[in-house]
C-alpha cells in the first residue's frame, strides 16, 4: 500500500527537541497540490525523515509509522488523494507517556510545539485547508484535553469526522488501538463516515491553465459520466460536455480542442479558482446537480 504514495514532512529542531510540523500523505497518480483531506492527530510518533535530517527547511521524504498506514488504508477506501496531518504537539516521539510528562511539564512552556498555539497563528493558516473534510484521532488521554480544546475552538469545525468517546466533547479516538479487530473497525468506522459525508459528492474537478490566447476553464466530471465545463467563447458563454468513464477518465491523456491539457485538482480548488471575465459556475453546477436536475444533460 506504501508504495501508492509519496509522504513527505517537514522536520525541525526546537530547544533540543526533534519535532515535525506536518505530514502530507500523497497518492503518486495524483497531480493535486492542495489535500482533500486534513487529519489531526495527537504527535507525530515514530515518524522521522528518510534522510536523517532533523532539523531542516525543505520538505523531505519520511519514513511513515503504523498509524499513517491507517489513514492511508482510509484515503484508499474513501478515493482520498492528499491528506494532510497536524497534530496537537509537533514533540516526536513514539511513546505516550514521553510526550504526555512533556506535555505537563513545565519544558512545554519553554517552546510553541503546538502548531494551536495563537503564537503561530500564521502558520496554521498556511497548512491548514477549509472546506474539506476534517478528521479528529488524537486519542483520549486527559492529559491531551488542553491542547484538543485549543485545537476545536481554533478549528471551529462544525462536522469533524472522528470516533468521540462517550460523555466526552475533547476524547476523539486515536487511529491505531490495540488490537488488530480494533484497528479496522477504526478504520471501517471512519471510511463510512466519509463517505456519508461525501455521498452527494460525486464529482472530479479539473482545471486547465491559460495556453495561448485561451483562457483558462474548470471542468466537472460527474459519476455518470459527463464531463462539464463552462466557458467563454468570443465572449459568449459556451457549454461543453462529453461522455467518459469518471472512474477510468485520466486526464493526462485529455486535451480540450486537442491542445490545452488540464489537470485533476479537489473540490476546495475548483471552488475558489477565479476565472477570467466569468463567474466561477462550479458550485451552482453541482447544487443543480445534486437536486437532481441533471444539469443541462
Amino acid at each position: 500500500m506504501k508504495e501508492q504514495f509519496n509522504i513527505t514532512g517537514m522536520f525541525y529542531e526546537h530547544s533540543g527537541y526533534k519535532c515535525r510540523k506536518y505530514l502530507d500523505i500523497r497518492c503518486k497518480s495524483s497531480n493535486s497540490n492542495i489535500p482533500d483531506l486534513m487529519v489531526i492527530m495527537m504527535n507525530p510518533g515514530a515518524s522521522k525523515p528518510i534522510n536523517g535530517v532533523d532539523n531542516s527547511c525543505e520538505v523531505t521524504l519520511t519514513i511513515p509509522d503504523r498509524t499513517q498506514d491507517q489513514i492511508m488504508e482510509v484515503m484508499r477506501n474513501t478515493s482520498r488523494v492528499f491528506a494532510r496531518i497536524l497534530n496537537l504537539s509537533d514533540l516526536r516521539t513514539p511513546k505516550s507517556k514521553v510526550l504526555y510528562d512533556f506535555i505537563c511539564s513545565e519544558k512545554s512552556k519553554c517552546f510553541p510545539h503546538s502548531i494551536f498555539d495563537p503564537q503561530r497563528n500564521n502558520e496554521l493558516n498556511e497548512l491548514f485547508i477549509k472546506d474539506v473534510p476534517v478528521i479528529f484521532a488524537w486519542g483520549i488521554d486527559p492529559a491531551l484535553n488542553h491542547l484538543a480544546e485549543m485545537a476545536i475552538k481554533t478549528l471551529k469545525i462544525k462536522s469533524p469526522i472522528g470516533k468521540l468517546k462517550t460523555d466526552s466533547v475533547l476524547a476523539y479516538y486515536h487511529p491505531l488501538p490495540r488490537g488488530d479487530k480494533q484497528q479496522i473497525q477504526w478504520v471501517n468506522d471512519i471510511t463510512h463516515m466519509l463517505n456519508m459525508v461525501s455521498a452527494k459528492k460525486t464529482f472530479r474537478f479539473f482545471y486547465a491553465k491559460k495556453t495561448y490566447n485561451t483562457w483558462p476553464k474548470l471542468f466537472v466530471l460527474s459519476d455518470d459520466g459527463v464531463l462539464y465545463s463552462e466557458y467563454l467563447n468570443h465572449n459568449k458563454l459556451t457549454i461543453y460536455k462529453e461522455s467518459v468513464s469518471c472512474s477510468g477518465f485520466d486526464d493526462n491523456q485529455f486535451k480540450w480542442e486537442g491542445y490545452q491539457p488540464i489537470v485533476e485538482i479537489n473540490r476546495g480548488e475548483a471552488l475558489c479558482t477565479r476565472l477570467t471575465n466569468q463567474v466561477n459556475w462550479v458550485e451552482q453546477y453541482m447544487q443543480t446537480y445534486e437536486q437532481g436536475a441533471g444539469v443541462f444533460i
